[in-house]
C-alpha cells in the first residue's frame, strides 16, 4: 500500500488508553497498529511511558496528526441558536453564553465551538459548543508531553465515530440523516449525523442494559428536542460492547440497521480485526486529521496549540542558483567588461526593487485595512444594540437559567430557554433598561431537562 499520509488517534476512556495508527492510501485507509492499555492511570508512570514508547518506535506516523479524545461523559455538548448579527463578535457572545452554561463553580471551562449552520433566510446561526474541565485537558497535555508526543487536537469520542463513516461503503449521509448508537453496559450514546455534515450527540445512563423500546424512546426524545428536528433516518448503525445484544431486537423493528464495523473500507494489518469495534473512535479521529478539511472542535487553549512546520528546500535552491550565476559571471568577466556600467545600474535597480515592492504592498494593505475599519465601524454601529441587550440579559437572568434561542428582528426580541422557575423571569426582564412590553408566550415543563421549565418570551427594544 502506498502511504500518502498517516495519523495517530487516541481515545481516553474511563478505564483504558487506546492508541491506533492509521495510514491513508490512494483509495482507502489502513489500520497499521493498535495498543490498548487497561487501567493506565494505575500504572507506574515509567511503565506506561515504556509501553507507549515501544508502540511508537515500531509505528511511524505524522506527528502533526495526533488527535486525542475525552470520553463523552467528560464533555458537555450544547447547541445554541443565535442571531446572525452577533457573528462578527461571536467569540465574545459565546463567552457570555458559556458563563451561563458553566457547570463548574470554581472556574471557567475550556471550550470550543463549531458553526453548524448559517441561515441567511432566518438570519440565524446554529452553534455547537463543547466544554470540559481545565484540569482534565491539562492532565492529558502533561501526560502526552511525558510520552513524547503532543496532540494537535483534543476533542471527544463522538467525533471519531462520526468520522468513521468517511471510510465506510455507505459514506456520510447524502440525503437523510443517520443515527449511531454506541451501546455499552451502563450507557448508550446517540450520535445524529445529517447530510450537511452536522453532528448532534447525547447519552443515557442505566444500571443494566435496557430493552430496545427504551433506547428508541430516549433517541426519539433527544431528536425531537433538537433546534431542527430530524424527520427521517437513512440507517441506524450499532457499535460498542453491547451492539450484538441490541442488534437482533432492533432489526425486528426496522430493516435499516447495520453493525458499524461491517462495510468499512479499512485494511486491518497484523491481525487487528478482532479489536476493530473497540478502536473505532480512535480510527475516526486519525482519519479526520488526514482529511483536507480538519474542521472539528479543539479543547486545547489557542496559546498551547502546536503549530508544526516542515523544512523548505526553496531557499537552498535559490542560493545554489545565485552561486551559479556568480560563478558564471566570474569566468566570463572578460567578455562583459564593456557592459559593467549597465550591470551596475541593473544591480542597483534589483537591490532596490524588493523595497519598492514592499512599499507598494504596504500601501495596498493600509488601504485595505482602512476600508475594513470603515466597514467594521458601520457594522458595529448597527449591532452594538444587540450585544448590549444580550450582555444585559446574561447578567440579569439567574444562574439556573440559560437561553437556547435569542433573536432580534427589527425592534422585536424573542428569547427561548430553560429555567427552574420561568415565571420568575418576567419581573427581571421588565427591569431591563433595553426592553419594554415583555410578554410571556408560553411556559411548559420539560421532563428531559430534569423538570425544568421551558419558556418563550417576546419584548420590544426601547427607543
Amino acid at each position: 500500500m502506498i502511504s500518502l499520509d498517516s495519523a495517530l488517534g487516541v481515545e481516553v476512556t474511563v478505564d483504558a488508553l487506546v492508541l491506533v495508527s492509521v495510514k491513508r492510501g490512494i483509495k482507502e485507509y489502513a489500520v497499521a497498529s493498535h495498543l490498548r492499555i487497561p487501567a493506565f492511570r494505575d500504572l507506574p508512570r515509567p511503565e506506561l511511558i515504556r509501553r507507549v514508547e515501544e508502540f511508537l518506535s515500531g509505528n511511524g506516523f505524522n506527528r502533526e496528526n495526533v488527535f486525542v479524545c475525552l470520553p463523552r461523559s467528560s464533555v458537555i455538548v450544547r447547541e445554541l441558536q443565535l442571531p446572525l448579527e452577533v457573528e462578527e463578535n461571536l467569540d465574545q457572545v459565546l463567552e457570555f453564553q458559556v458563563d451561563k452554561l458553566e457547570p463548574l463553580e470554581e472556574g471557567a471551562s475550556y471550550f470550543d465551538h463549531l458553526v453548524l449552520k448559517r441561515d441567511e433566510a432566518s438570519k440565524q446561526l446554529l452553534i455547537q459548543v463543547i466544554m470540559a474541565r481545565p484540569e482534565e485537558v491539562e492532565e492529558l497535555l502533561e501526560l502526552f508531553k511525558e510520552l513524547g508526543i503532543y496532540p494537535a487536537q483534543i476533542g471527544y469520542a463522538s467525533w471519531g465515530l462520526h468520522q468513521v463513516l468517511h471510510a465506510h461503503l455507505d459514506g456520510h449521509p447524502n440525503e437523510a440523516a443517520a443515527l449511531i448508537l454506541r451501546c455499552g453496559p451502563t450507557s448508550t450514546e446517540f450520535i445524529v449525523l445529517t447530510s450537511d455534515r452536522q453532528i448532534f450527540t447525547d447519552s443515557v445512563e442505566y444500571s443494566e442494559l435496557p430493552d430496545v423500546d427504551f433506547l428508541l424512546t430516549e433517541a426519539a426524545s433527544f431528536v425531537s428536542g433538537l433546534v431542527d428536528p430530524i424527520k427521517e433516518f437513512s440507517k441506524i448503525y450499532l457499535t460498542g460492547e453491547c451492539a450484538g445484544e441490541v442488534s437482533g431486537a432492533l432489526k425486528e423493528r426496522t430493516e435499516d440497521v447495520a453493525i458499524l464495523t461491517k462495510g468499512l473500507k479499512l485494511n486491518f494489518l497484523q491481525g487487528l480485526k478482532a479489536e476493530r469495534d473497540a478502536m473505532m473512535p480512535a480510527v475516526g479521529l486519525a482519519i479526520s486529521r488526514m482529511k483536507e478539511s480538519k474542521r472539528s472542535h479543539n479543547l486545547i487553549p489557542k496559546e498551547k496549540r502546536f503549530v508544526g512546520g516542515q523544512p523548505s528546500l526553496v531557499p537552498t535552491f535559490l542560493l545554489v542558483g545565485l552561486l551559479l550565476v556568480l560563478a558564471g559571471g566570474l569566468f566570463t568577466r572578460d567578455f562583459f567588461q564593456k557592459q559593467r556600467l549597465v550591470e551596475k545600474v541593473d544591480a542597483e535597480i534589483a537591490l532596490l526593487q524588493p523595497q519598492v515592492d514592499q512599499a507598494l504592498r504596504l500601501r495596498e494593505q493600509v488601504a485595505a485595512r482602512e476600508k475594513e475599519l470603515t466597514d467594521l465601524a458601520d457594522l458595529l454601529q448597527d449591532r452594538q444594540g444587540a450585544l448590549l441587550i444580550l450582555k444585559d440579559l446574561t447578567e440579569r437572568i439567574p444562574e439556573e437559567t440559560y437561553l437556547q434561542n435569542f433573536q432580534i428582528q427589527g425592534d422585536r426580541v424573542t428569547m427561548q430557554g430553560y429555567s427552574d422557575q420561568a415565571s420568575g423571569l418576567l419581573p427581571l426582564l421588565l427591569e431591563s433598561p433595553y426592553l419594554e412590553d415583555v410578554k410571556t408566550n408560553w411556559i411548559t415543563q420539560d421532563a428531559r431537562s430534569g423538570g425544568k421549565d421551558r419558556f418563550n418570551f417576546t419584548a420590544t427594544v426601547k427607543k
